[in-house]
């Protein structure tokens, strides 16, 4: 038997197939789609929400600069024990006095405050006793160094008191 073949459009008269109009469909919808999410993503007007949470954020670090919660303060450090105290009173006592030293030395007389002999250390006291005395004195804890006395001795006291198992 003789089937009829299936006639074939010639070139040029029907370009358009069914299966090329669907995918020209389907690009058109997906352009679409593309166009109305990207309409929907624009701004529609002024943004408020960068700027307020930027003042939150400003105020809450003004709120823990300046009255910290307890649970985010730091524990005060353990003072010294006295001996450490000491010890570090006559090591500062013989750092000053050796600044007096060495500026008696270069300049042949007695600085008139502990600054003209360079940096004072806190919590020194000068006092000029005569034209070669001195006395230094520290606050805390409360001692004295006169100028008559040992600094060598001065430092040794120091040295032994911070030295483990030393005097006590």
């Amino acid at each position: 038997m003789n089937r009829p073949t299936p006639s074939r459009p010639a070139k040029g008269e029907g370009e358009h197939l069914p299966l090329a109009d669907a995918f020209a469909g389907v690009l058109q919808s997906e352009a679409e789609r593309r166009h109305e999410e990207r309409r929907s993503r624009a701004p529609k007007g002024p943004s408020y929400a960068k700027p307020a949470f930027g003042l939150a954020l400003l105020a809450a670090l003004v709120w823990l600069w300046l009255a910290p919660p307890a649970w985010l303060r730091l524990p005060p450090l353990p003072s010294e024990p006295p001996e450490v105290q000491e010890a570090e009173a006559r090591l500062a006592l013989y750092l000053q006095a050796e600044r007096i030293l060495q500026f008696r030395i270069d300049r042949g007389r007695l600085p008139g405050t502990l600054a003209e002999a360079g940096d004072p250390l806190p919590g020194i006291r000068y006092e000029v006793l005569g034209s070669d005395r001195y006395r230094l004195r520290s606050t805390e804890p409360p001692l004295s160094y006169t100028s008559t006395d040992s600094p060598a001795a001065l430092l040794a006291e120091s040295v032994t008191r911070l030295r483990p198992g030393g005097a006590r």
